[in-house]
């Protein structure tokens, strides 16, 4: 088979999922308990009640028609580029679904991309060495806190954060994006180093709590590299060996890293809902519970598609690039 038809079945099987997807993830959230109109009423005391209103959402949702009609209609919308108003999000009336996906969209990015930074600074070099020193000393410890910063709870860490370094060192905020308060603004209210000031803690919680995974699978993959008769043969020649670890093993080693990290996409947008949610961080996971927890239909089919786009669309292109690199996966 040849790359460029192999590309085409990827592309037609990737659409084909993703269409399943949204077909059960539409259901699932409409047979959900709670009705999203009671619900926007109940939480929204500006907004007063009365049956006109809420005949208009209803209309407005499609809910008062058969849910696969209901499905057709979004369908409809979502082929013309319109995801529909939120009903939770921006007071009665809201706010346009990609007005607001896109302002989280952004902060998610900033917070992943920090901390994301933080996870490869430490965990390539950390496994790289584990590898190296394999039963050692520091071998030992690198497993040993892998494990750990693996096995701590992400809400309890970040309360811990919270309590050690906002609440009682008073060294950074406890959430939010910004200063909301000029005055007590350290480097000035909405410039780079505020922004960075309140990402700093989240970031390490994120960084620390995942490069546990990322550092193991690094040791892992160097501990079979160096197994190859290709290393031997490099040392044999009398390469140094920092020339044999860093420019044939690592190299190598880093293949099976970059297929995880092509996967963790889908985490990027769907944002560590955890973490964000206890430092108050108004990025993807944080916006995707708030439309769950209100029912916000618009909002969270939005998001739902965005994100299962996405993580289909990183599984095609790893899977492109894996085909390219080695003809045999096309068979």
């Amino acid at each position: 088979m040849g790359l460029k038809r192999y590309i085409i079945i990827r592309v037609f099987q990737g659409i084909l999922t993703a269409f399943l997807a949204l077909v059960v993830i539409f259901f699932i959230i409409h047979i959900v308990p709670g009705d999203p109109v009671k619900m926007y009423f109940a939480n929204a005391p500006f907004a007063k009640y009365d049956a006109e209103r809420e005949a208009m959402w209803r209309a407005k949702l499609g809910l008062d028609k058969p849910i696969y009609i209901q499905f057709l209609m979004w369908l409809d919308r979502l082929f013309h580029g319109d995801f529909g108003t939120s009903m939770a999000i921006g007071g009665y009336g809201g706010l346009e679904v990609t007005t607001i996906i896109r302002q989280a969209l952004l902060n998610t990015l900033k917070l992943w991309a920090i901390s994301f930074a933080m996870i490869l600074a430490v965990a390539i070099p950390t496994g790289v060495i584990s590898a190296v020193h394999q039963y050692s000393k520091k071998d030992y410890m690198v497993r040993t806190g892998t494990i750990i910063s693996w096995s701590i709870p992400w809400f309890w860490y970040g309360i811990i954060m919270i309590y050690i370094f906002a609440e009682t060192l008073g060294w950074f905020p406890a959430g939010g994006v910004i200063t909301l308060d000029p005055q007590s603004a350290r480097f000035g209210q909405g410039t780079f180093g505020d922004t960075l000031w309140h990402l700093a803690l989240p970031a390490i919680v994120i960084g620390t709590s995942s490069f546990g995974f990322l550092t193991r699978l690094v040791r892992s993959s160097m501990l079979d590299v160096l197994r190859q008769e290709y290393i031997t043969t490099a040392r044999a020649k009398g390469l140094a060996e920092r020339i044999v670890i860093y420019k044939h093993a690592l190299r190598n080693a880093l293949l099976p890293v970059v297929t995880v990290i092509g996967l963790q996409v889908g985490a990027i947008l769907s944002g560590h809902a955890i973490t964000e949610s206890v430092f108050g961080y108004p990025g993807m996971g944080w916006l995707m519970i708030e439309a769950a927890s209100s029912r916000d239909y618009p909002l969270l089919m939005a998001l739902c598609t965005m994100i299962t786009s996405v993580i289909i669309l990183s599984i095609i292109v790893t899977d492109i690039l894996y085909a390219y690199l080695d003809p045999r996966i096309r068979y």
